[in-house]
Formats: C-alpha cells, sequence, structure tokens
C-alpha cells in the first residue's frame, strides 16, 4: 500500500477511488475509505479504543481538487465582509494596520491570555484553541463559558462561545457567522448541542445574543465552501468600492476607489477599409 502525504493533490476522479493509497497522521497510517459523494472523502485512523473518522473536504476544479488544509476561523469573517479581503490576506499574505485594528487589538488583550474564571455560575475559558476536522476549521474563541455537569465534574453540560469586538452592533452578518462557527467547533470537541453564543461590545459594554438557528447555520457553512472556492482561485476578485471599504485595514492597498474610476483612452483606432 503507498504511502502519500497529509495534503493530496489529486482530482475528484481520482479521490473516488483510494483503495491504493493510505495517509499517515503522526506517524501512523490513516486508511482512506470511498467517499459517499464526489466533493468528501472520509479517512479513518484507528486508535487503541476507537476508529476516527474524519470527513475532509475536497474543493477546487475536478482537475485541481486536494484534501483541504484547515482554515482559521477568522477568515470566514473576511470572506462574509469582503471576498477580495479575505483573497488578499489569506492567499496574498497581505494584512494592514489602521486605527481600527489598533483598538481591537487592545479590546482583546483582556481575552487573549490562556485562563479561567468562576463568575455567576458560569466558568470562564479564554483563549480557547477550537477545531473541527469535519469542517477543516481551526482557531481560537476569544471566551467559552461553560457550565459542568454537577453529577460528573468532568463532563460538560453546557457551553457558549462570546466573541469581542471593539464597536457597536454591525449591519453585516460577518461577526454572527463567525460566532456559529465557533459553536460548530464546540459541537463537535464536546459533543454538545449550543443553541446560542455572544458578541461583547466593547464600545457599549453590552453583549449581544446569537441564536444559531438553522439559517445561520446554513449560512456559515455555504460560506466556508465560497471561502474554499475563492482561496483556490489563480486571482483576486476585482476590487469593487462598497459601504464596507470604510475602515478596511486594506483599503490602501485594495484601492477600490480606482477600479470605480470610468477608464479613459487617448484615442479611439479607427478601422480603414
Amino acid at each position: 500500500m503507498k504511502t502519500v502525504p497529509r495534503t493530496v493533490k489529486t482530482s475528484v476522479a481520482v479521490a473516488r477511488d483510494f483503495a491504493d493509497y493510505a495517509l499517515t497522521f503522526d506517524g501512523k497510517p490513516i486508511e482512506i475509505t470511498k467517499p459517499d459523494v464526489p466533493t468528501t472523502v472520509t479517512l479513518k485512523r484507528e486508535t487503541a479504543s476507537k476508529v476516527v473518522s474524519v470527513c475532509y473536504p475536497l474543493f477546487g476544479s475536478p482537475r485541481a481538487g486536494f484534501l483541504a488544509d484547515p482554515l482559521p476561523l477568522s477568515a470566514l469573517n473576511d470572506r462574509l465582509y469582503c471576498e477580495r479581503r479575505a483573497y488578499l490576506k489569506f492567499v496574498d499574505g497581505l494584512h494592514g494596520t489602521n486605527e481600527h485594528t489598533l483598538i481591537g487589538d487592545f479590546v482583546h488583550q483582556a481575552v487573549d491570555t490562556p485562563g479561567y474564571e468562576h463568575r455567576a455560575g458560569w466558568e470562564l475559558l479564554r483563549a480557547l484553541p477550537l477545531f473541527s476536522d469535519t469542517l477543516g476549521l481551526t482557531g481560537k474563541a476569544d471566551l467559552v463559558e461553560i457550565r459542568r455537569d454537577p453529577v460528573d465534574s468532568t463532563r460538560i453540560a453546557e457551553a457558549r462561545p462570546v466573541e469581542y469586538k471593539k464597536g457597536l452592533a454591525r449591519r453585516w452578518s460577518n461577526d454572527h457567522a463567525q460566532l456559529c462557527a465557533q459553536a460548530l467547533c464546540l459541537e463537535e470537541m464536546f459533543g454538545l448541542s449550543i443553541a446560542s453564543g455572544l458578541i461583547f461590545h466593547a464600545a457599549s459594554a453590552l453583549r449581544t445574543t446569537v441564536e444559531f438557528d438553522a439559517p445561520l447555520r446554513a449560512l456559515t457553512r455555504s460560506t466556508l465552501d465560497a471561502l474554499r472556492l475563492t482561496l483556490t482561485q489563480p486571482a483576486a476578485p476585482p476590487a469593487v468600492l462598497k459601504p464596507q471599504c470604510d475602515g478596511c485595514s486594506l483599503r490602501g492597498i485594495c484601492l477600490p476607489e480606482a477600479a470605480a474610476l470610468r477608464r479613459t483612452h487617448l484615442f479611439e483606432p479607427r478601422h480603414y477599409t
């Protein structure tokens, strides 16, 4: 049986038949089973106690599809906010700084240091690492509030993520989708069903409750699919001047105003007959 790297570049057609291939993870073999649908591949790793099944999405064109490396949770926020911004940050590696990012960094200082405390019947976990093998996501929660089982203190009975934002509630849904993605990670990690989370707005010191209903969960998953597709494109999406450009830290790099200008030609060529 052949051994190939964990990240495999292959076509969807080949991905449907992995009978002759195996992946290795931490030096241990992982069996690849044929996927039920052509857009996913299920990996099975046998441990001493159980078989761990992980579903990795295939993305990109059928001829260039590959197993996805985990994406940062924050990338969903960027993709919903602006597709071009997501590409510039996570493909071109461009990161800008302005007054909004500096204030945001200052607000997050309170939750960027890992630790825990107890308050009002909740156990507060700060800077908790998150992951989802099923969705291919990784990141860190600003704050997760949990309640333990009164009978078995090792079991978490209830959890809700809390995301810190510097300003007031915004009219776009990108913050809600990012918080929902955190909840999906927590559900997979702890085996829970999480109904809602919270966004703390530093400007007003108020919390907004976000319900993780079916439409928001569907938006989060579809945004993740759209994000993977965006990141496989050969070039960044064209710049478009829109309200989201106000306050964007990449505005000086993106130059949406230049894209909005009407192109003028020095002369119009004539066709002589």
